[in-house]
């Protein structure tokens, strides 16, 4: 069963949500345990494609809204593959520290070296409720795969078990005729 839960008002200072997305590891609590990822160098950027948003996700309807959330976690997954974050920023509205910290997890790995086995996103629900044109808080679920992140020579760096969440919300704001993301969160689960 999918609980919906509508917040609207996102905060700026917020938990680091894509710590916790990225590398989480289970263990039988609900805390989950954040590891930290290298530290930045500098590195020459690959060149970014142009993307081209399927017509479904470029709609600024409920549906629109709800199809580029499952889109944004599909390029998601290709920025991890990629090791390119030019993607994910491409979609920020200013000040997204989510799509900022995602970018950033992208970027450290490729710096390092690393690379990520597993840990691909799949969306289970994405669904918008009725809106005024321009932004809307869309309810999501996903799964996780298993997490492991390799150095140059294979070896485990850290790893984090497969999850499931079925209470996040992805915040979007209608910009210049397309969706922008503002945030990512997974909400408290009431005890």
């Amino acid at each position: 069963m999918v609980r919906h839960v509508r917040v609207h008002r996102w905060t700026a200072g917020g938990l680091p949500v894509v710590l916790v997305l990225l590398l989480s590891a289970c263990s039988g609590s609900s805390d989950p345990k954040v590891l930290p990822l290298p530290t930045l160098s500098s590195t020459a950027l690959p060149s970014p494609t142009p993307l081209v948003v399927p017509s479904a996700a470029a709609a600024n309807t409920p549906q629109g809204a709800a199809a580029f959330a499952r889109y944004y976690f599909e390029q998601l997954n290709q920025a991890f593959l990629s090791l390119d974050g030019s993607v994910l920023r491409s979609f920020a509205a200013p000040g997204c520290e989510t799509c900022e910290n995602y970018a950033g997890a992208v970027e450290r790995l490729r710096t390092a070296g690393h690379r990520l086995d597993g840990g691909q996103y799949k969306l289970i629900f994405a669904e918008a409720p009725a809106f005024e044109p321009g932004l809307v808080i869309v309810d999501l679920a996903w799964k996780r795969a298993a997490t492991r992140e390799l150095d140059a020579g294979g070896n485990v760096v850290r790893s984090g078990a497969e999850e499931v969440r079925r209470d996040g919300q992805m915040s979007l704001e209608w910009r210049n005729r397309q969706w922008a993301v503002r945030g990512i969160r997974i909400m408290a689960t009431p005890k």
